[in-house]
C-alpha cells in the first residue's frame, strides 16, 4: 500500500518511481497509514467482532459448563451418525457426480482462498491508494500554483532555481525532484543545491 501511494504520488509529477524511491520503513509507514484510512469507516464493526470473539473466548474458558455443553452438543450420537449417512450417500454410485462437482468446489475454494484472494485484497488496496498519492500531489500543485507553498515541505536554494516559487518533491542518493510554480519539474545534483531551509514550525496557540 505504500509503495502504491508514493507510486501514484511521484507519477503526478512525471518522475519515474524506481529512480526517486522511498526507504523501506517510510514506505510501510505509508502503507500502514493508508491501511488505517481504509477500515477507519468499518472501525467499529471491527471492535466490535473483535470484541464479540473476546467475550466468548472468557465464556468459554471460565464457563465450564458452557464448554462442555457445547462440546455434547457436537458429539451426539444422532448429529453423527447424520453425518456419517449422509457422507455414505454421497458414495454411492447414484451421487458420484455430485462428489465429483464438490470435489471440483473444494479444489476451487482453496485454490481461490489461498492464491486469489490474497492478490486481490492487494490489488484492491493499491487501487485505492495510488489514487489517495495523487490526490496528495494535485493538492501541493494547486497550493503552489495560489502561492501558498507546503509548510510541511523543506525548500532549497540555488542558481538552478533562482528565485522561482516552488516545492521540493523527493531525493534519492544523488539528486532531488522539484516542481516549479510555472508547471516544470527540475532534478538537481545535490552539489548544485546550497542551502536547505526546514518547514518554519507553526505558532502554538494560547
Amino acid at each position: 500500500m505504500g509503495m502504491a501511494y508514493h507510486y501514484g504520488y511521484v507519477t503526478t509529477f512525471g518522475l519515474d518511481s524506481t529512480e526517486f524511491s522511498f526507504p523501506a520503513d517510510t514506505t510501510l509507514l505509508y502503507g500502514f497509514i493508508s491501511l488505517i484510512g481504509l477500515i477507519s469507516p468499518y472501525r467499529w464493526w471491527i471492535l466490535g467482532g473483535f470484541i464479540t470473539l473476546i467475550l466468548g473466548l472468557f465464556v468459554m474458558l471460565f464457563l465450564p459448563t458452557v464448554r462442555l455443553g457445547t462440546t455434547r452438543f457436537w458429539q451426539r450420537a444422532w448429529l453423527r451418525n447424520g453425518i456419517l449417512w449422509f457422507a455414505h450417500k454421497l458414495r454411492s454410485r447414484r451421487f458420484s457426480f455430485i462428489v465429483t462437482c464438490l470435489d471440483f468446489v473444494v479444489r476451487l475454494y482453496d485454490k481461490f482462498f489461498i492464491v486469489v484472494m490474497p492478490v486481490l485484497l492487494t490489488m484492491l488496496a493499491a487501487l485505492y491508494c495510488v489514487p489517495d498519492g495523487a490526490a496528495q500531489a494535485k493538492k501541493e500543485i494547486a497550493q503552489l500554483e495560489k502561492g501558498d507553498e507546503p509548510m510541511s515541505k523543506l525548500s532549497n536554494t540555488s542558481t538552478m532555481l533562482g528565485d522561482t516559487p516552488h516545492i521540493r518533491i523527493i531525493c534519492n542518493t544523488t539528486h532531488c525532484a522539484y516542481r516549479l510554480k510555472d508547471g516544470r519539474t527540475l532534478v538537481l545534483r545535490h552539489d548544485q543545491i546550497e542551502q536547505t531551509f526546514l518547514p518554519p514550525k507553526e505558532p502554538k496557540k494560547s
